[in-house]
């Protein structure tokens, strides 16, 4: 044990003075091997009581002689954990898996967790070590490697990384085209709709298939529709599989949504006889302003009652003939589940208010054709001086509702303060302080929605206020 210790000062010294001399690795491979594993020895035991700097150093210095075995490597990378050091942690786990191939994935399952919880820098840091080391050894299992990396860069949501990952190993033995279309179908699927658009345009451009290039530039159209950017989305509508009846009906409404109404009404008109593209035909007919014709072609919807009942609906009250309505919408059973139900029952409530102001039908139905047409600015416009005030209260609800959906809190405020604060319920209430909040006038949109919780502090408008209320507590600028 003695000669063991004497062995091991000489060890330290020369690992201490690696700097004077490049070539370390030569005096440490002369020692006997004994020596070796009574270090390694006393850094495993060291890591047991827990003495991990002291544990950390015996171990690199038998680690340099090549003394270590693979489970000492994952005792190990606990230890680089404590010290914070998550770089050498992705070292280690490489070199557990490069000692024996059978603990790779035991390996990696702990590099997992022991990274999980971190700051995202030192995430990526860690993995990059692991990323080069793994890749950088001859005859490395590439595939695995790669998979491994991108199921962990997609958990952590590190989408550039997974992207740039898929990119480099992208090679003839291992093409990435098919975990391209992979990840872009996960990532749409969990709502990262945004993140998905680069995978998918990567995987249109690699996928051989004419079903997978098709798939894949379907995920690009979507992606660019959900958030909004209708000419990319536009572009990319011809490179989709347009075969299936279904998906054109889909691509029509996108079309007509997004302004492009002649090429809307083109691709429409190939669709077989259907209620959907019955439908469709009226929406056109509303979008390109015809509401004489949109009622017409409601009326003439056959095979679907439902369908049937909620375009006439929308049709008699866009075109200012909401009194026509009266007693026929009672009759309609609103069953649970019903796409429409919502809906009629709502407008159910609005032409009940609506029956102290006949005279404000026209512009409630402008109003609401304008809402539907997704213009809450043109709907804004409206005067609400001709509605009974819980008709006005009503409409003017609807209108900031929609109006702050697009973010527009500057015309919010001018539509609200059409109600006086006296007149104003509890909806409209909310929507006063949560339009003072979103203007930067913090302090007194929190006063009028302390207030609202006061006065109604069962009703949701007030609950929703105590969750913007809590909110700004836990602001930093609080």
């Amino acid at each position: 044990m003695h000669s063991i210790n004497n062995a091991f000062v000489v060890f330290a010294a020369l690992f201490c003075g690696a700097a004077a001399a490049q070539p370390v690795l030569a005096p440490f491979s002369h020692l006997d091997r004994s020596v070796v594993q009574g270090i390694r020895v006393r850094g495993l035991a060291g890591l047991e009581r827990g003495n991990v700097v002291e544990a950390d150093s015996l171990l690199s210095l038998a680690d340099s002689a090549g003394g270590l075995y693979a489970l000492d490597y994952l005792a190990w990378m606990s230890a680089k954990a404590a010290l914070a050091r998550y770089y050498d942690a992705g070292v280690l786990c490489c070199k557990a898996g490069a000692r024996e191939p059978g603990l790779a994935a035991m390996a990696c399952t702990r590099f997992f967790e022991i990274i999980k919880d971190k700051p995202v820098e030192t995430r990526r840091l860690a993995l990059t070590a692991y990323r080069q080391c793994a890749l950088a050894r001859d005859r490395c299992d590439t595939l695995r490697i790669k998979q491994w990396l991108s199921r962990a860069y997609g958990s952590y949501s590190m989408f550039t990384e997974e992207t740039d990952l898929l990119r480099e190993l992208d090679t003839p033995h291992f093409p990435s085209a098919h975990e391209f279309l992979d990840v872009a179908r996960e990532r749409f699927g969990m709502g990262f709709v945004a993140e998905a658009v680069v995978p998918a345009m990567e995987a249109f451009r690699r996928c051989p298939a004419a079903a997978e290039k098709s798939l894949a530039a379907t995920i690009v159209y979507q992606c660019y529709q959900r958030i909004g950017k209708n000419a990319d989305a536009a572009l990319w509508l011809p490179r989709t599989e347009l075969s299936d009846p279904r998906f054109r009906a889909q691509a029509v409404g996108f079309l007509q949504r997004a302004g492009l109404l002649d090429r809307a009404d083109s691709l429409a008109a190939g669709l077989p006889p259907s209620v959907s593209r019955d439908t469709l035909a009226v929406r056109q007919a509303l979008f390109t302003g015809n509401l004489m014709r949109a009622a017409d072609l409601s009326a003439a919807i056959r095979g679907d009652r439902d369908a049937a009942a909620i375009w006439k609906i929308r049709t008699s009250v866009f075109s200012g003939r909401a009194d026509t309505l009266e007693g026929w919408i009672d009759t309609l059973t609103v069953r649970p589940g019903w796409e429409y139900g919502r809906e009629i029952l709502a407008y159910r409530y609005k032409l009940e208010l609506l029956k102290d102001s006949p005279e404000a039908c026209g512009d409630f139905g402008a109003a609401e054709y304008a809402l539907w047409l997704g213009q809450p600015k043109r709907a804004a416009t409206m005067s609400l001086s001709a509605f009974a005030p819980m008709a006005r209260q009503m409409l003017a609800c609807d209108v900031v509702a929609a109006l702050l959906e697009k973010n527009l809190a500057d015309d919010a405020a001018k539509a609200v303060s059409q109600i006086p604060p006296d007149q104003a319920g509890p909806e409209l209430t909310f929507f006063r302080g949560d339009i003072l909040i979103r203007q930067g006038s913090i302090a007194e949109g929190s006063k009028v929605l302390e207030q609202l919780v006061l006065s109604h502090p069962g009703d949701v408008f007030a609950i929703k206020a105590k969750l913007i209320l809590a909110n700004l507590e836990l602001s930093p600028r609080h």
